[in-house]
């Protein structure tokens, strides 16, 4: 009996590590809101703004590199978006399972795809805004941005 209860309590201490792990830079981020969060209905009003934020933002970028690529890098941007997507669902379902069930399922859930909008919106930015001569960039230097900007 006295090893289920150590197993158990030594599940528990690491799914709850990495909820803090997985969390802390996504709370510093949005901390004003979680800062006066007391009840569990605030908590996820806070974790569903961060997501609408988030992806906001990560469509903003996506919509300025579609315009700026020509047609046949829109199709293939069109397909790394539906691609990543389905990664994002499943990657955020397996990052979040230790708390199925939960009070907290739905906002780990909405923190993870926070985390992940930001991540790909990192990667789409360098996409648009790259350094002449950097072999990665499918966009001219300068043409993305010039082309957002409506130049």
């Amino acid at each position: 009996m006295h090893v289920f209860l150590e197993s158990i309590v030594s599940k528990f201490c690491i799914l709850l590590y990495c909820t803090v792990l997985c969390c802390a830079p996504v709370y510093a981020e949005s901390s004003s809101c979680y800062d006066n969060a007391l009840l569990q209905s605030e908590i996820n009003r806070c974790a569903e703004q961060h997501v609408v934020e988030t992806k906001n933002v990560l469509q903003t970028t996506y919509e300025a590199l579609f315009a700026s690529s020509d047609p046949a890098q829109r199709k293939i941007l069109e397909q790394a978006q539906k691609a990543w997507e389905l990664f994002v669902e499943h990657q955020c379902a397996f990052h979040t399972f230790g708390s199925i069930g939960g009070t907290m399922h739905s906002v780990a859930l909405m923190e993870c795809q926070s985390e992940m909008a930001r991540i790909y919106t990192e990667l789409l930015q360098r996409q648009l805004y790259c350094e002449e001569g950097n072999l990665s960039c499918s966009i001219p230097s300068g043409s993305a941005a010039n082309k957002a900007e409506g130049k």
